[in-house]
């Protein structure tokens, strides 16, 4: 989701996203920022084209990252309050022996 739209989903009365895809979502614009200075960096001193290609590269592959942990924080949260709204009974039958009578 575009900034606006995460800064509106993350303002709702949701669950999520909360605060591990709040993190995630830093990350992601702190190696966006890191790629914005190294392709300025290149510019100016493309003597360094590898070195700050490699760091280019890395930056890109931790974005990435950083987009599917945010996604698996949401998924993870979702899937906890699925479970927490479940019904307790059939927990309560499935995991205890209790007499029948």
């Amino acid at each position: 989701a575009a900034a606006g739209d995460f800064a509106e989903q993350l303002a709702a009365s949701t669950p999520t996203p909360g605060g591990g895809a709040v993190a995630a979502r830093v990350g992601l614009y702190a190696t966006s920022l890191l790629r914005m200075v190294v392709g300025i960096s290149l510019n100016r001193e493309p003597e360094d084209a590898t070195e700050l290609g490699a760091i280019n590269a890395q930056a890109v592959e931790l974005g990435q990252r950083f987009r599917q942990l945010e996604a698996n924080d949401v998924a993870a949260f979702n899937g906890f309050i699925a479970a927490v709204r479940m019904p307790l009974w059939p927990v309560v039958f499935l995991n205890f022996q209790l007499p029948l009578f």
